[in-house]
């Protein structure tokens, strides 16, 4: 049972980090100016950040390192994946 959670956990960490990451990159610099310098304007890097974070605290949660590690992993993996995904984008 642990195990389920523990999935549907980092699932919702990957489609909230993905969700409010493109949503937060172009909110964030028009509140603030403090708000307009990387990561908060730049989409892969906050992200990035927002998947780690969301990452550390379920590892913290259940007390389980191996968690942790697998977040830092999939952090770059999607940091990566949001960045090409970036740069294949036609701005015209």
């Amino acid at each position: 049972m642990e195990t389920i959670i523990i999935n549907i956990l980092i699932t919702l960490v990957v489609i909230f980090s993905l969700i409010y990451g493109e949503i937060g990159a172009l909110a964030l610099p028009r509140l603030s100016r403090h708000f307009n310098r990387r990561p908060f304007s730049c989409r892969p890097c906050l992200t990035f950040w927002l998947h780690l974070s969301g990452m550390m605290i379920i590892s913290l949660a259940f007390q389980n390192w191996r968690i942790a590690l697998s977040g830092v992993l999939t952090a770059f993996i999607v940091f990566l994946t949001v960045r090409y995904l970036d740069k294949q984008k036609v701005v015209l």
